[in-house]
């Protein structure tokens, strides 16, 4: 499993460095925007189906 943060604020980043999470989340896990964060979980699972969502398959109507 992969985390991604997006829109993270100073303060949080900062407590997330200086606690030591920053690291083991990897600075290449926190993105700008939810685009970023996109791109990233993209990156992460290239094999995860791009059209996945909560609730699953069987949720989805045509």
């Amino acid at each position: 499993m992969t985390l991604v943060l997006s829109g993270v604020s100073a303060q949080p980043l900062a407590a997330m460095q200086q606690s030591g999470f920053l690291n083991k989340l990897g600075a290449e896990n926190i993105a700008a925007d939810v685009f970023g964060a996109l791109n990233r979980a993209r990156r992460a699972r290239p094999d995860a189906d791009r059209h996945s969502h909560f609730g699953g398959a069987e949720s989805v109507t045509p």
